[in-house]
């Protein structure tokens, strides 16, 4: 009975995951604006939050139609969502652009690029490449600076006549 009721709650979870999922607001056949390219976002089969990007139709023709292009996931704030796409989709193994989609208002899908990690700014290493070391040029030679004797003849150096 026991195992009957925990099966029970696990197929009834799995279903509210795949309803909650379902019914998010991103998920649908989009058209980009500014070219012919159509994609689809799709919930994940395995993991609830997560949500596959398919291309449906593209202007490149060496990318085929159901290629998936990149993966998004869900964020603490509600319809704003973190996305993976590939830079050149044509290159499995090629690089990530990490971007954030929001839902705006008119129900239209925003793209705001970000990166992570750390960057190098050349510009603010420019003053280090021309710092100039200060030096004293003038060094006089050890030994000439100091004092003499004058309470007792110095007959080394003197002549007295």
């Amino acid at each position: 009975m026991r195992r009957v009721l925990s099966l029970l709650c696990m197929f009834t979870a799995a279903a509210f995951c795949v309803s909650a999922q379902s019914s998010d607001a991103i998920v649908g056949k989009w058209h980009v604006t500014g070219s012919n390219a159509e994609f689809e976002v799709s919930p994940s089969p395995t993991t609830a939050g997560q949500f596959r990007i398919t291309l449906l139709n593209a202007d490149d023709m060496s990318i085929m139609p159901g290629t998936v292009i990149g993966s998004a996931h869900t964020t603490p704030t509600p319809g704003r969502y973190v996305a993976s796409m590939a830079a050149s989709p044509s290159r499995p193994k090629g690089k990530q652009r990490k971007l954030v989609i929001t839902i705006k208002a008119n129900g239209s899908l925003g793209f705001e690029p970000f990166s992570t990690g750390r960057r190098i700014s050349l510009w603010r290493w420019i003053p280090y490449l021309f710092r100039v070391t200060v030096s004293e040029p003038h060094k006089p030679p050890a030994d000439i600076e100091g004092a003499v004797r004058i309470d007792r003849p110095d007959l080394t150096r003197h002549r007295v006549l």
